[in-house]
């Protein structure tokens, strides 16, 4: 499980730019492993192969509608936190997103 945030100082909060940097992706991929690791519910099981979690991230991040948003936490370190929302289909609740894979 991964220990490297001692101190409970809130994070900046951002909006991932797609198309996602490659030190981004390695990140994410870090963040998906440690929460499969750490037994989480999150569709992997493991161990998760760091090539695994890349690739996933980059076909999410390519084939996720243009209005999903990408929210990341960044400490000193890198990306800590991640959550994606993403837009319904239905055409009468545009006002609504679905929250998919809170990974902290």
């Amino acid at each position: 499980m991964n220990e490297r945030r001692a101190d409970a100082s809130p994070l900046p909060i951002e909006h991932l730019q797609r198309p996602a940097s490659e030190r981004d992706i390695r990140e994410l991929a870090a963040l998906l492993i440690d929460a499969v690791d750490s037994n989480a519910a999150v569709t992997f099981l493991a161990p998760l192969p760091p090539a695994q979690a890349e690739d996933w991230w980059r076909r999410l991040l390519q084939d996720a509608s243009p209005r999903a948003i990408f929210l990341v936490a960044r400490d000193a370190e890198g990306i800590v936190a991640t959550v994606q929302l993403h837009p319904p289909a239905a055409v009468n609740q545009q006002h609504r997103a679905e929250i998919a894979k809170l990974l902290v």
